[in-house]
């Protein structure tokens, strides 16, 4: 019975984290950057997530893609 309970706390939680809404931006240093290629390549990133990832996933995803991350969101 406590085992259910658990696994049911559990569940509970994992669904609230991924329901918080729309995840900000990662802050980016903008110094030589394209805008409207940052725009697209930022709405890549947001729509196209990884299956797994460790961290902030469309941080890594900027990175990957060649901008300077200044702080995670």
């Amino acid at each position: 019975m406590t085992y259910k309970i658990g696994l049911a706390v559990a569940a509970a939680l994992a669904l609230y984290g991924c329901g918080g809404g729309a995840p900000l931006p990662p802050v980016v240093d903008m110094q030589g950057v394209d805008v409207a290629q940052y725009n697209r390549d930022l709405a890549h990133c947001e729509n196209n997530p990884p299956a797994f990832t460790l961290g902030n996933a469309t941080s890594n995803c900027m990175r990957a893609k060649g901008y300077n991350i200044l702080a995670n969101n």
